[in-house]
C-alpha cells in the first residue's frame, strides 16, 4: 500500500511539473461577439495561452474591446476606444512590400504589432496558422500588453473571416496569471505527500524485514531439531515380526503394541528402540517427531541433544 501511494505522488509529482515546465504560458480565454449585418449576430469562446510578461503581471486580468485586423496600413480607431489587435501568423503573404525583401515575416509581424502598441493597443492576439511561424516569432519586446495566442480551428477561421470581410467584432479576453502560483502551490502539496509516503514505506519495509528476521530466527531451532530427530529415526533398527523366530536378545518379547494396543501381526514392520522396547514403526514414528522418548521407559533418542535445547 504504502508503495502505491509512492508511485501515485511520483506520477502526480511529475504531472505537475510538466505543468510548471510550461511556465511560459497560462491560460486564457476569448469571448468573440460577432455583430453580422441583419441578424442578431453570435457568439463563440476561443481558447488561447497567455505568453509570459516582462516583469511583473499585469493587474488587470479581463481585457474588453473591439476586434482590429492588423495589417500594412495603420487601423482606423478612435482614440477613446479600447481595442485588441488581431494578427493572423501562417503562410508567407504576399502582403509585404517588395522594397523590404530583406525583411523576414515574422519580423515584420513582429513590427506591425509594435506599432499597435504605439496606437493604444489593449491587448495582441495572434491566431497560429502555422506552428513553423509561430516558432520563429520573437515577441520578448511586445510583452507589456496582455499577448494571446490562439491555435487554429474552426472559429479562428470564422473570425478571421469575418474581420476580413469589414465585419466589426468585439472581445472579452479573460486570462488567469495565478495559475503558476497555482500550480508551484500543488507542487508543494504532492512534495510533502510524496515525503510522507516515502517515510510510511520506508517504515513498512523495515518493519517487515524484522518480523521476516524474527520469524526465521525462531523457525530454525525447530527446523533444525525436526531434522535431527529425522536423522535419529531413520538410524533406528527396523524388523519384521515373526511369533516364532527367538530374538538373540534377553529381553523379553512383547507381542502388542503400546501405542495403539494392538497385538502383532506376522510381517509387521516394527520399529526397534535403543532401549529395546518395539512398537509399531508407523505408530511410534508420529510419536517420536513429538515427544522423541520412549512410549514405555521414556528413553530419549535425542541423548544430550535434548537438554541443551
Amino acid at each position: 500500500m504504502g508503495c502505491s501511494v509512492v508511485c501515485c505522488a511520483l506520477l502526480l509529482g511529475h504531472v505537475v511539473s510538466l505543468g510548471l515546465g510550461a511556465s511560459g504560458r497560462a491560460g486564457a480565454l476569448v469571448e468573440v461577439f460577432l455583430q453580422e449585418p441583419q441578424a442578431t449576430g453570435s457568439a463563440y469562446v476561443l481558447q488561447g495561452a497567455l505568453l509570459d510578461p516582462q516583469g511583473p503581471n499585469p493587474s488587470q486580468e479581463v481585457v474588453r474591446g473591439s476586434l482590429i485586423l492588423v495589417g500594412d496600413l495603420e487601423p482606423e480607431v478612435e482614440e477613446e476606444d479600447s481595442w485588441i489587435g488581431v494578427f493572423p501568423v501562417g503562410e508567407e503573404q504576399g502582403e509585404i512590400q517588395r522594397g523590404r525583401k530583406e525583411e523576414s515575416f515574422t519580423a515584420a509581424v513582429v513590427s506591425k504589432m509594435k506599432r499597435a502598441l504605439v496606437l493604444g493597443a489593449s491587448a495582441l492576439l495572434i491566431l497560429a496558422l502555422n506552428q513553423n511561424a509561430i516558432r520563429e516569432l520573437d515577441v520578448s519586446q511586445v510583452l507589456s500588453k496582455p499577448v494571446v495566442v490562439i491555435q487554429a480551428s474552426e472559429n479562428v477561421t470564422k473570425l478571421l473571416s469575418a474581420l476580413l470581410r469589414g465585419l466589426r467584432a468585439t472581445a472579452k479576453m479573460t486570462y488567469h496569471t495565478v495559475l503558476l502560483e497555482n500550480l508551484k502551490y500543488l507542487q508543494q502539496l504532492w512534495n510533502t505527500i510524496l515525503l510522507v509516503a516515502l517515510i510510511l514505506c520506508t517504515g513498512l519495509v523495515v518493519q517487515a524485514q524484522r518480523q521476516s528476521r524474527q520469524h526465521q530466527s525462531e523457525e530454525d531451532p525447530q527446523l533444525d531439531l525436526k531434522q535431527h530427530i529425522l536423522q535419529r529415526l531413520s538410524a533406528l533398527k527396523t524388523r519384521r515380526y515373526h511369533p516364532s523366530k527367538h530374538r538373540k536378545s534377553q529381553a523379553p518379547e512383547i507381542e502388542t503394541c503400546a501405542v495403539c494396543l494392538d497385538q502383532f501381526h506376522r510381517n509387521q514392520c516394527l520399529r526397534v528402540m535403543p532401549c529395546l522396547h518395539e512398537f509399531h514403526r508407523d505408530c511410534v514414528d508420529p510419536w517420536l517427531l513429538l515427544q522423541h522418548t520412549c512410549p514405555l521407559c521414556k528413553y530419549n533418542i535425542l541423548g544430550n541433544l535434548c537438554g541443551e535445547s
